[in-house]
């Protein structure tokens, strides 16, 4: 190449390079001239311009446009919320744009707190979108509105409970005593009254019951003029119990309760306390929706439509899930939402703790009642049912749970039998051993279930009621069949589970208080339960049949149940039973009862009782004879470890 060629390549170069420098200046210009102005048109400037329009309309001051930004380090808290929401940020509220309305009365100051430590969101953010967090990688998305509560839970997270039926009662005193005459709750016609919406967590006079009956009594002016329907001291525990709720949060808390009513603790965690046969809930609320599979939700992809959709049939979401479905209006769904939304373990500085988390956490108190009923609500009702008459926990064709409640189960089943059972619960079942694990029942808890249990069991006819009449021999012939025949013989003879009823020499009788009194209450250690659900007149016939019952050549003296054989038993369980009970220790329809470690709690005595006076799945009674009976007991103890 020459020497004037190669110049002019040098000079072609020089000329593209200065021309590449001249279109990267344009392009510096044109991105120094775009950074202010991009800045200029932001959603938040354009907002408190609007504010400073509507400020000056109603004679307002304007205000500096500018970030408004609240830093708390203590609770990990950097909130440029109030750029937008300005009347969150203790700007002078103006009317035309709710962003500028003044934020709801509070316990906490969010000029102090600022809105992500309650709403969720991103609080560093300066736009609509990526403030309210719905973007890609963000897992604390802005609380939906509806749902603004459960921010509250996240802190208050052991809010007690109490008796719900009370509160209930509290709560219709309250409107039909005319207390909101002078006082307001949850924000209703509170200008002028005392406002109780707060009043379950900053305390109040207990004695002020009392002291409203006092005033009433010595009352002339018109502000005690409604204070005469206090009227019943006795109403006092239903006030306590409606104004315990009143915690400035009445959607969490109504959540919260019922939660507690379904029996929610009996499968899952909550703050260290319930079962653990389903996933811990303790963080629900925080639970990442990137994690969650959508392909059966129907909604949109929130937490929220999650919620709804496993509340209103959990399998569908999960074919495999064991949860039954929960028995709740729309309504309830909505409250229950609101508190598994609360449900986030966010970490928070003791120092900021409120006095239920202290209570909850540092001194173990339980959030929930510790009375028989509100324990039987809270960690048995899940599975057993509300009122302990057993449900389904698989639809139709699922393991049906024992009526524990019911009375062919409390006729049959001892104290101790209950106790055991509960604390040690059914290894390889659904039933957990509340007594032993850290999220459980103590033994005073335990005995509390199991009296609320006897309250279950209808009162029986009193002795007076029994001896009101002569008795029906007939009928008490058809009674004696019906429900002795099968273990004391048709002619009271006695069989190989049950002693004779008839003395040899027929000199001695029983007397009808001894007979009424083993009818009411059985006879401890044995397959004889109780028969307290018969009538009066069925009880008086009954004992007078046995008092009549002829001579029979045995003694009642003496008598010993005939043991059965296992091989036999074996037999006849597979042939009667095992279609309802399952093989070796997987219930069906029915209990496991090959369960081993159910055989080691019940005894020979239950285990009779069991099999003479309960039904199959048809309701039909087994009919077994007594001989039948002593077989698959002494089948089903050969089952049982050795030395039980």
């Amino acid at each position: 190449m020459t020497s004037d060629a190669a110049k002019r390549a040098a000079n072609v170069g020089i000329v593209r390079l200065l021309a590449a420098f001249a279109a990267l200046s344009v392009l510096l210009l044109l991105a120094l001239a775009i950074v202010p102005t991009r800045s200029h048109f932001t959603e938040w400037r354009a907002a408190q311009q609007r504010y400073n329009q509507l400020a000056r309309r109603s004679g307002a001051p304007p205000i500096e446009l500018r970030i408004r930004q609240i830093l708390r380090p203590s609770l990990d808290v950097v909130d440029r919320c109030g750029s937008c929401h300005l009347g969150a940020a203790g700007v002078a509220p103006v009317e035309g744009d709710r962003l500028f309305a003044a934020h709801p009365p509070v316990a906490h100051d969010p000029t102090v707190f600022g809105c992500t430590v309650c709403h969720g969101g991103q609080g560093r953010a300066t736009t609509q979108r990526d403030a309210h967090g719905d973007v890609p990688h963000w897992d604390e998305p802005l609380i939906p509105r509806p749902h603004f509560e459960a921010g509250c839970g996240v802190c208050h997270s052991h809010l007690q409970l109490p008796d719900g039926e009370l509160a209930a009662q509290g709560r219709a005193l309250f409107a039909t005593r005319g207390c909101d005459r002078c006082h307001a709750v949850d924000g209703h016609d509170g200008d002028h009254k005392l406002d109780l919406s707060r009043v379950g967590l900053r305390g109040y006079d207990r004695d002020w019951y009392r002291a409203h009956l006092q005033a009433a009594e010595l009352a002339s002016g018109p502000r005690w003029t409604l204070a005469p329907m206090l009227a019943v001291a006795a109403d006092g525990p239903a006030f306590a119990a409606y104004l315990q709720t009143l915690v400035g949060a009445p959607r969490l808390m109504a959540g919260k309760m019922l939660a507690d009513r379904l029996g929610c603790r009996g499968c899952h965690r909550i703050n260290g306390v319930g079962g653990d046969d389903g996933p811990d809930l303790s963080d629900l609320g925080g639970r990442r929706v990137s994690e969650i599979d959508w392909s059966r939700v129907r909604g949109a992809h929130t937490l929220e439509s999650w919620l709804h959709d496993l509340l209103t049939d959990p399998s569908r979401l999960n074919l495999q899930s064991r949860m039954p479905r929960p028995d709740v209006s729309a309504e309830e769904i909505d409250v229950l939402s609101t508190y598994l939304l609360s449900l986030r373990t966010r970490e928070i500085p003791v120092a900021y703790w409120p006095r239920d988390r202290v209570r909850g956490m540092r001194l173990a108190e339980r959030e929930s009642a510790v009375e028989g009923p509100a324990l039987f609500a809270t960690f048995c009702s899940g599975c057993h049912g509300p009122e302990g008459l057993g449900r389904s926990i698989l639809g139709g064709g699922g393991v049906r749970v024992p009526a524990v409640g019911g009375a062919a189960f409390l006729a049959i089943a001892p104290d101790k039998f209950i106790v055991r059972t509960v604390a040690e619960g059914r290894p390889n079942q659904r039933m957990p051993a509340w007594g032993s694990s850290d999220g459980g029942l103590g033994a005073p808890e335990i005995a509390s279930v199991v009296q609320y249990l006897r309250t279950l069991e209808s009162a029986p006819p009193s002795l007076p009621q029994v001896m009101a009449d002569e008795p029906d021999l007939p009928a008490g012939k058809a009674v004696f069949a019906d429900q002795c025949a099968a273990c004391h013989g048709s002619r009271g003879e006695g069989s190989a589970i049950a002693p004779p009823l008839a003395a040899a020499d027929n000199l001695v009788r029983a007397s009808v208080q001894s007979l009424y009194a083993t009818l009411i209450h059985g006879v401890e250690d044995t397959a004889m339960g109780s028969f307290r659900t018969l009538e009066a007149g069925a009880l008086r016939a009954v004992i007078g049949a046995v008092q009549a019952l002829p001579p029979v050549p045995q003694r009642r003296e003496g008598w010993l149940p005939t043991p059965g054989q296992p091989q036999r038993g074996q037999i006849l369980f597979a042939e009667r039973c095992r279609s309802c009970h399952g093989a070796d220790a997987a219930g069906v329809r029915a209990p496991a009862i090959e369960d081993t470690h159910f055989l080691t709690m019940a005894s020979d005595g239950f285990l009779t009782a069991s099999i003479v006076r309960r039904h199959d799945r048809d309701r039909a009674p087994l009919r077994l004879m007594p001989e039948q009976v002593a077989d698959v007991v002494a089948y089903l103890r050969s089952r049982a470890p050795s030395g039980t």
